[in-house]
């Protein structure tokens, strides 16, 4: 590697404050058997106060200890106090409830602990007849509705009223169109692409800050306050999920997809490449001197051999597995010759199923232009990318999806060839019954074109792949335009609106950390086993899962969050979810408050409560799409124990803090070698165990110039991970039946597979009764005091969740398409013996949905001192109030 600092090394492991341990003990005499499913669903607009409300922790009304500030430790701060954010997303209509409902949701969410919501996609436009601010169905993005910023308005009041603050997101998923006033080629363009070439394109930033202005100068009528001025207010989010280098990783920045940039935005982005250029070299003599590239000096050579198919198929393979049936040829065509004709029988399993491709001899770090023809007897996907041409087969430098047509198209690709044995790869033919041809392929060195200068300001976009240097160069350039759009963003909300709110810049994932460390707060997404659609776009019928927990990970994929936080400046998730209809899914509030205590983040928002339109959907009573909490009843169960856990503050920070090295210079580097799992852990080469045990994070230094490959001395014991704190314990001995446990002062959980054993954690021992069960076990203190000496407490126990009647696809559990089934939800009974220590009796009684007592359970007392009792062998409930003898309640 070039440019990279030197190792570092981890100190070791500090002693752990306590161990955790599973024992194996009889606790009498059990049976093996299934879980049983019962119906259990939480009232959409419950706010009882009652053992399992949460509301009585929020400071109400939000923005009463004036605006949320970041602290010199780099956390936030309520007034004086430290503040963690748990809340969640409220999408698309969702944004937009009549006043009744918003009034219902609020009080609901505080009584789940939320002190947050995400408004985000409030400037959706892909469903015709749902309400966006835009109104319903409207003609363009200009004005805002006045009957959707009153139901807004009024919902950021009813939250406010609650304690609950509100983050805005701004440009989401709107559909810049030329009713906006721009040019009609931005018709041609998809929401993303519009929004990406809005970070360079001067009107569309302009229509960007008109928005912000609308938005945020809007005085909400029920707080007297511009929304501006509004101390609930806390943050506001510039940009969702987008960036101009991340767009190059994909395929589209220079080129969007398969075509050409329309010819209006890429002058307009060739010009300010070539003003970038001139400051930097100053002349095209200089240019290309450091670029290390000539004029053409004749017709270059075409590497790929019979490109033009003269000679029918030769020196191309065709590539058949998983049951393909297909057939490669040549045939004559009337408008180009001779072209290769690919005939899809069966196309087999798997996108890699059926390849016509070729190996080349190129030269590494060499820039090369691929052109060709294809097109297909009716409209077809494909992909076409440059290939490794021997293991481990990666595919590298270019990778496109492409759409054909029955008509002829032509395409044309720049590449920095980042190995010399590249082949070239048409693939995902898989359009059963379907002949896809292709003509004229050539692969040829590029060169700089000699009617191409600085001086005259047209050295073309794509010759950023021209070399090595070039490329570096037009990454550095993208870099520059993404910070300058940030600046410039961020200027005008504070200087110009007077926008006090903390900004946040876009994700990191989609944009850089040191970018996105110049703005308030630095953020993620993050999504455990998102759906897979198998055709084209959000198909409702075409999509898998894999139905697993995350207990059974064997990549440890949160550990990849861990490295996108930036030291000193506060760390948010805005987007986190285990989607529906995984069975698991309960156990996304535990497992992402878990990770963010142990990290010591700053909040932590679910994807999403409800996305439904504005009027329809609150009182379902059953999931019916990938991501809505609402009415799931786990994740919102499971709600409580994340807040203790995390926002409470009942599991600690881990205490060893592994701060990677990362400058400006030093992340270009690692963006230009196109690390595997890029801004994961993968990129920097960190053991992903190590992220469980440590905090980790990237410092920002511009002095740590030699610091890669990191080198970390303290063993690594893959079976079973403990953090540094001993409060957390995943034991992955077995990795289809893992387990892990929290024991904390305030709150203990267990969450994955026992196998019928008990597990005893301090002062707490729980025997699950049904063998090879999963569930999720809970106990928390609901009055902030030591379990031993609380009188309110709350144990949770569930299972799997999925909706009565679904329509599961296979055996497998992969997919319901559109058969999501029907109310109630159904979750899976846990029935496990209980013993515990507390200083005084305590009663326990069954609870209903909303948590108001039901049923007595009977509680002995064992010969060593300790409560027992038994849940879930009689009474249909997942949680359980348990009251010291002496407290009110009982």
């Amino acid at each position: 590697m070039k440019n990279l600092p030197n190792a570092i090394k981890c100190p070791p492991r500090k002693p752990a404050s306590k161990l955790l341990s599973l024992l194996l003990c009889a606790v009498g005499a059990t049976a093996a058997h299934a879980a049983e499913m019962v119906p259990f669903q939480l009232p959409y607009d419950d706010s009882s106060e009652n053992i399992v409300s949460l509301a009585s922790t929020l400071t109400a009304p939000a923005g009463s200890m004036g605006y949320i500030h970041a602290g010199p430790d780099g956390h936030l701060y309520e007034g004086e106090e430290p503040i963690r954010f748990l809340g969640f997303n409220v999408g698309a209509g969702s944004n937009f409830p009549q006043h009744e409902i918003a009034d219902k949701v609020s009080g609901r969410l505080a009584k789940f602990g939320t002190n947050i919501v995400r408004f985000h996609q409030l400037d959706f436009g892909w469903a015709k007849g749902q309400r966006n601010i835009f109104g319903v169905n409207g003609s363009d993005t200009l004005e805002l509705d006045s009957e959707s910023m009153d139901r807004f308005a009024y919902f950021v009041y009813a939250l406010k009223e609650k304690g609950i603050y509100t983050n805005i997101n701004l440009l989401c998923s709107r559909y810049f169109t030329s009713a906006d006033g721009l040019p009609i080629e931005v018709d041609e363009l998809g929401f993303s692409d519009s929004q990406r070439v809005g970070m360079f394109y001067q009107p569309l930033i302009d229509l960007q800050k008109r928005y912000a202005k609308q938005v945020l100068s809007y005085e909400n009528p029920y707080t007297g306050l511009t929304l501006a001025e509004d101390p609930a207010v806390a943050v506001v989010e510039i940009y969702n999920e987008n960036g101009l280098v991340i767009g190059w990783h994909s395929g589209y920045t220079g080129r969007l997809r398969s075509k050409p940039m329309p010819a209006v935005f890429e002058e307009d982005l060739m010009r300010q490449w070539n003003e970038w250029l001139l400051d930097r070299y100053g002349s095209t003599e200089d240019l290309m001197r450091v670029w290390k590239v000539d004029y053409a000096d004749g017709a270059a050579t075409n590497l790929v051999q019979n490109g033009d198919f003269s000679n029918g198929t030769e020196g191309w393979d065709l590539s058949l597995k998983q049951g393909a049936v297909v057939k490669a040829r040549a045939v004559s065509d009337a408008q180009y010759g001779h072209v290769a004709r690919v005939e899809v029988d069966e196309p087999g399993t798997a996108g890699w199923s059926v390849e016509l491709r070729q190996a080349l001899a190129l030269e590494q770090n060499k820039g090369y232009t691929v052109r060709f023809k294809g097109r297909a007897d009716e409209a077809s996907h494909m992909k076409f990318y440059m290939q490794e041409a021997e293991e481990p087969w990666g595919a590298r430098s270019l990778d496109h999806h492409i759409h054909l047509e029955p008509t002829w198209q032509e395409f044309e690709y720049t590449f920095l060839a980042d190995k010399a044995d590249l082949r070239i790869n048409f693939s995902s033919l898989l359009s059963g019954g379907v002949n896809y041809y292709f003509a004229d392929v050539e692969v040829v060195p590029n060169t700089f074109p000699d009617d191409q200068a600085l001086e005259v300001g047209n050295v073309s976009l794509y010759l950023s792949t021209v070399s090595e240097q070039a490329l570096r160069d037009w990454y550095a350039f993208l870099y520059y335009l993404e910070s300058t759009f940030y600046s410039e963003m961020s200027d005008y909300l504070k200087n110009e609106l007077g926008c006090d709110a903390l900004l946040v810049g876009s994700q990191v994932l989609f944009s850089m950390s040191t970018i996105m460390a110049e703005l308030d707060i630095v953020d993620t997404h993050y999504y455990w086993e998102h759906p897979k659609f198998g055709g084209q776009g959000w198909s409702p019928e075409n999509w898998t899962i894999n139905n697993i927990s995350m207990v059974n990970d064997p990549e440890l994929e949160l550990a990849g969050l861990g490295v996108r936080r930036v030291y000193g400046k506060p760390f948010i998730m805005t987007e986190y979810d285990h989607p529906a209809p995984n069975f698991y899914s309960g156990e996304a509030p535990i497992m992402s408050a878990i990770y963010a205590a142990m990290q010591d983040w700053d909040g932590i928002f679910y994807f999403l409560y409800q996305g439904n339109n504005d009027t329809e959907g609150w009182d379902k009573g059953y999931v019916s799409r990938f991501f809505d909490y609402s009415p799931h009843p786990t994740k919102m169960a499971n709600m409580i124990l994340a807040a203790n856990l995390y926002r409470r503050g009942d599991l600690s920070p881990n205490d060893i803090q592994v701060e990677i090295p990362l400058s400006q210079s030093m992340e270009q580097e690692l963006i230009f070698q196109r690390r595997p799992g890029l801004f994961g852990t993968q990129f920097y080469e960190i053991p992903p165990e190590l992220a469980f045990q440590h905090q980790v994070g990237v410092s920002l230094t511009e002095d740590a110039a030699e610091a890669y490959p990191l080198v970390f001395e303290e063993e690594i014991v893959a079976s079973t991970i403990t953090s540094d704190t001993g409060e957390f314990v995943w034991d992955r001995t077995n990795l289809e039946a893992g387990l892990i446990t929290v024991d904390t002062p305030k709150t203990k959980v267990l969450l994955g597979y026992t196998e019928g054993d008990t597990v005893q954690l301090d002062g707490l021992a729980i025997q699950t009764i049904r063998e090879k069960n999963w569930q999720i076990i809970g106990l928390t203190a609901q009055d902030n005091k030591p379990l031993v000496e609380s009188g309110r407490m709350l144990l949770i126990a569930n299972g799997i969740t999925e909706n009565t009647n679904m329509g599961w696809t296979d055996e497998n559990h992969v997919s319901v398409g559109t058969d999501w089934g029907e109310a109630p939800s159904l979750v899976g009974l846990v029935s496990a013996r209980v013993s515990m220590e507390h200083e005084q009796p305590i009663r326990v009684w069954a609870l209903d949905e909303k948590g108001d007592r039901v049923e007595e359970i009977a509680v002995s007392k064992s010969t060593e001192g300790r409560y027992e009792f038994t849940i879930g062998l009689s009474i249909p409930t997942i949680w359980y109030e348990i009251a010291a003898q002496t407290s009110e309640r009982n």
